[in-house]
């Protein structure tokens, strides 16, 4: 498996980090900006407890009560994937099964910091033949059976590498008073290389494209204000980021420095409004280490 993977999503200024342990348990951080990290602990669950054998995805529910972070996983024995809220600094509340999917690979969630309400899912399903698919529905019990239209085809059938990432932000509505429609980005491995899909969540108007990066690990996205940044790892280990705003091209790939080298999937958050990133990254000693600074500007580096 992907030994300490971590993931990570941002609620305003709060970044909250989780990790697979090579055993399939999940560990857990969290900072604010300008403030320290408290250190990796395990998660204890209400109720049955869980392994996985593959990145965890996390993403923030926010409520007129205020954000809170949801975990998913996929389940190491059955494939199947559930979701559980987590409560920073205590726990899980307990899994919950996401129904009408099984999966080999790690699954992405996004709410792009712009209290959305429950972050969308998106994953890889064994049938039909690979399908990439999204849930718009996802909420904190889900159906026990999946009803129609709970899982959409998002982008050609293809044999991807590893998990998807995704990154959602608002785009403008089409008539006066109606509300902001969400649009995806997502990227998968399609061989070595990176592909991105893009569209409304809700249709099939989507476009492909190649983002001319090669790469064997699963990339990571985060969003917020209408900013997406990227980190992929390339096939020497070495990550790169690049970033763009709705509406705009992406400024090229830009490298982290070759000092800190990755085998596994990376993970990054955006907080002050999308102006600052956090990626994380493990290292060939199995360290989790943390790179910072303004995206498209002044960088701290890796610590």
């Amino acid at each position: 498996m992907n030994a300490f993977a971590p993931a990570a999503a941002a609620s305003g200024n709060l970044t909250v980090a989780v990790r697979a342990t090579p055993d399939g348990a999940l560990e857990s951080c969290h900072w604010n900006l300008g403030g320290g990290a408290t250190p990796w602990a395990p998660l204890a669950v209400t109720g049955t407890v869980l392994f996985t054998d593959s990145t965890p995805a996390v993403s923030f529910r926010t409520t007129n009560a205020g954000a809170i972070a949801v975990v998913t996983i996929k389940d190491r024995n059955s494939g199947f994937m559930f979701e559980s809220l987590l409560d920073t600094g205590t726990g899980l509340r307990g899994w919950v099964q996401i129904p009408g999917i099984v999966t080999d690979s790690a699954p992405a969630l996004t709410d792009g910091n712009l209290a959305l309400g429950f972050p969308i899912l998106v994953a890889q399903s064994n049938e039909p033949n690979g399908q990439l698919v999204i849930n718009n529905y996802l909420s904190d019990q889900p159906p026990v059976d999946a009803p129609p239209h709970y899982w959409l085809p998002i982008g050609p059938v293809s044999q991807m590498v590893g998990g998807p990432a995704a990154a959602i932000v608002k785009q403008a509505p089409v008539k006066k008073g109606q509300a902001p429609a969400p649009y995806v980005f997502i990227v998968r491995n399609v061989g070595t290389t990176l592909q991105m899909i893009q569209g409304d969540t809700l249709t099939q108007h989507i476009t492909v494209s190649d983002m001319n990066f090669r790469s064997a690990i699963s990339p990571a996205m985060a969003s917020a204000n209408n900013r997406t940044v990227i980190v992929a790892a390339d096939e020497t280990g070495e990550m790169f980021t690049d970033w763009w705003d709705f509406g705009g091209g992406g400024h090229g790939w830009v490298s982290l420095g070759s000092n800190v080298k990755t085998q596994v999937t990376p993970a990054i958050s955006l907080v002050d409004n999308g102006n600052y990133m956090f990626v994380l990254a493990t290292d060939a000693a199995g360290v989790v280490r943390t790179f910072q600074g303004n995206v498209g500007g002044a960088q701290v580096g890796w610590n």
